[in-house]
């Protein structure tokens, strides 16, 4: 088992919630290739409120506004040539945020293997160590801005998730792997839009590599059992950020809302289940996060 969080500062109870579905939220357009990331340039002072937002409501982990920024999604959005931009100044945003409030936070960024196309296309992503150097880039672009912590997102699939944890690690950092999950037959969690059992792919992947495992833009409703079944064989750090609603390129959908007040209660559950740390992800808001945080710190 990899040791736990060797670099950073403390060890983090909650996450912040959804950064690009609140960006939305607040009327910010989303790029029918790239959705939130193109955000970092266009809204930049927006995208800051959402982070002090988040900060304000008790997050001690703040993630940056990177899950659309790989290169591949950039390409399509013309935006290819601002792929380096894009990544150093959402983490610096996020950086400039924590220093100023004087409060201790982790920050953190994301790298995501989607393609904003339902199941992933192939023939848009590398393999083998051109893959593996194509997720390393990624990685050191945000460790260089100042990104205490990788966290690969919305992870569905194994190949992929594969060469990205073998290319993050490169960062020299912690990296936190999170699947995307949904209960289907007989009850059987998957991979989000796959066959793929989770089981198979949490014996699979080289987990033992990470510093942290969980399950994350996974609906509330199924988070709990993905979130048992990984704690069957994962006995390391682990976190969960569900979301509510769902997507419908490039706009998420609200209308499956949650109150803060049962997320709270929801956020209770996964903490009893064995989640270190909790949070949110699309169509979480601050106010979610506000009620989370005011119970997780009772127990």
């Amino acid at each position: 088992m990899a040791e736990t969080h060797p670099t950073l500062p403390f060890t983090p109870r909650i996450i912040d919630g959804g950064t690009g579905t609140e960006l939305e939220r607040l009327g910010v357009p989303m790029s029918s290739s790239a959705w939130s990331g193109e955000a970092v340039l266009s809204h930049p002072q927006v995208l800051r409120d959402v982070h002090q937002s988040f900060l304000d409501a008790g997050a001690d982990l703040i993630i940056a506004n990177t899950f659309a920024a790989a290169l591949h999604n950039l390409e399509s959005a013309d935006l290819a040539d601002k792929f380096e931009q894009i990544n150093t100044d959402a983490m610096h945003i996020v950086k400039e945020v924590i220093a100023a409030s004087g409060k201790p936070c982790i920050a953190a960024s994301g790298i995501s293997t989607s393609t904003f196309s339902g199941s992933l296309d192939y023939s848009r992503l590398p393999s083998g160590n051109e893959a593996i150097a194509y997720y390393a880039r990624q990685a050191a672009i945000q460790t260089k801005a100042g990104s205490e912590l990788i966290i690969l997102e919305m992870m569905r699939d194994i190949e992929q998730t594969t060469y990205a944890l073998h290319g993050a690690l490169q960062s020299g950092g912690p990296i936190w792997v999170g699947f995307s999950c949904f209960v289907g037959k007989n009850d059987t969690v998957f991979l989000l839009d796959t066959d793929i059992p989770l089981a198979q792919a949490l014996a699979e992947i080289p987990l033992e590599l990470a510093h942290g495992v969980g399950i994350m833009h996974t609906l509330i409703e199924h988070t709990p059992a993905a979130l048992s079944l990984l704690k069957e064989s994962w006995d390391g750090f682990t976190f969960t950020y569900p979301h509510a609603g769902h997507f419908i390129m490039p706009n998420w959908q609200f209308e499956d809302a949650i109150t803060p007040e049962d997320f709270a209660k929801v956020g209770q559950k996964l903490a009893e289940l064995g989640a270190d740390a909790i949070g949110g992800c699309c169509g979480i808001s601050a106010r979610h996060i506000t009620k989370l945080h005011a119970v997780l710190r009772k127990s």
